[in-house]
């Protein structure tokens, strides 16, 4: 365990059992017990059951598309880990999924981060941008916190996206519960967003993706086969977009776009 308040649930698919000897063998040692969640396999999801399971319906009118089986899959995870958690003694939990690198000062900053949860419903130990997996959010400057050497804590200025290691508390793994009561979105689509949720988030980052276990989820792969078939059949701003694209000035204008938001919400205090 991390500590005695906090209970530690790794999700892990039961026939990645390369991923569960690494995760054992590290979490072993940094003197962290953990608890082994069999996921939820979306490979295994007939299509017919998809529609039980989440709104495909929802899904296209909010981010263009369907959910891949994997999404599925994960986020069903998640929702099985928040049931759990509601019924254990433990007032916090620790959700890990089992492709991270953690650093040698987790367990100092876990506790620190256990501290500070009360007012919280989500605390991330790791996340990243949406654009870079292995780049930090920006934090907003009311609120930013030292707790160790070098990291802080703080309001996130942009949304924090990964699932891959966060804080919950009970009530928070109930209120959970009731936001993706209708799934129709990733997992970490309702994690990472403030209208609602309270969250903080840990920078830098204590815990990261492990680029190489990465490579063995099929995740990233079927997102990015959705994304490109969204991006051929999309007609918004298509002119614009092609106008700048033309002058060869599209991914600058992106870039720019995104660090004005950015700095407007370092700044906002609420």
């Amino acid at each position: 365990m991390v500590s005695n308040e906090v209970e530690c649930y790794v999700i892990n698919l039961e026939r990645d059992r390369q991923k569960k000897s690494y995760m054992e063998e590290l979490l072993s040692n940094l003197g962290v017990s953990a608890v082994f969640f069999h996921a939820i396999d979306g490979s295994l999801i007939k299509p017919s059951q998809k529609v039980d399971l989440y709104s495909s319906i929802g899904s296209r009118a909010k981010i263009g598309r369907v959910l891949t089986s994997a999404e599925i899959g994960c986020a069903l995870s998640h929702i099985e880990v928040y049931k759990k958690i509601i019924l254990q003694d433990k007032k916090y939990a620790l959700i890990l999924e089992d492709d991270v690198i953690i650093e040698p000062d987790f367990k100092s900053v876990c506790a620190a981060a256990v501290e500070r949860i009360e007012n919280s419903d989500i605390i991330f130990l790791g996340s990243h941008t949406s654009s870079n997996r292995h780049k930090d959010v920006f934090l907003k400057i009311r609120g930013k916190t030292q707790i160790s050497l070098g990291r802080y804590i703080g309001y996130p200025a942009e949304p924090p996206y990964g699932a891959y290691a966060y804080l919950v508390s009970r009530a928070s793994a109930k209120k959970m519960l009731e936001i993706v009561a209708n799934l129709s979105l990733p997992i970490d689509h309702y994690t990472s967003s403030s209208a609602l949720l309270d969250i903080k988030v840990i920078k830098p980052s204590v815990i990261r993706v492990n680029s190489k276990l990465e490579t063995l989820s099929n995740l990233n792969e079927d997102r990015y086969r959705l994304h490109q078939a969204k991006l051929r059949i999309s007609k918004k701003n298509r002119l614009r977009k092609n106008i700048i694209i033309g002058l060869g000035v599209y991914p600058i204008y992106k870039a720019f776009s995104k660090k004005i938001r950015i700095f407007f919400n370092i700044l906002n205090p609420t």
